[in-house]
């Protein structure tokens, strides 16, 4: 991925059914700048609903969050994070799941 592109679909697999809990990913830009940006179901953050072959392996239904990178977005080159909070809440737990991946932007 290049600085300012946009139309790259980022895959973060939290390896567990994530399909009822409020899920969020914030893109981190690289240091020393940590800009965050929160993404949202309301951004266009969907639950994976079928399993998918990556370079990472299979990412099974419903355990991994996709979002599809917007201009403006991606504005500085260099290792990007992007982490996963989902949470869930039943009865007699709340459980959050807090997964990262890191990934390469090049000018």
């Amino acid at each position: 991925m290049n600085v300012n592109e946009y139309g790259n679909v980022i895959r973060v697999n939290v390896k567990e059914d994530i399909s009822v809990n409020t899920n969020t990913l914030q893109l981190i830009s690289p240091s020393p700048i940590n800009k965050k940006k929160f993404i949202t179901a309301a951004d266009g953050l969907v639950v994976g609903g079928s399993n998918v072959i990556t370079p990472l392996g299979t990412f099974l239904a419903n355990e991994y969050v996709e979002y599809t990178i917007k201009a403006g977005d991606i504005t500085t080159a260099g290792e990007w994070v992007a982490r996963v909070a989902s949470v869930s809440f039943d009865t007699t737990i709340n459980k959050i799941s807090d997964v990262t991946a890191v990934f390469t932007v090049l000018e």
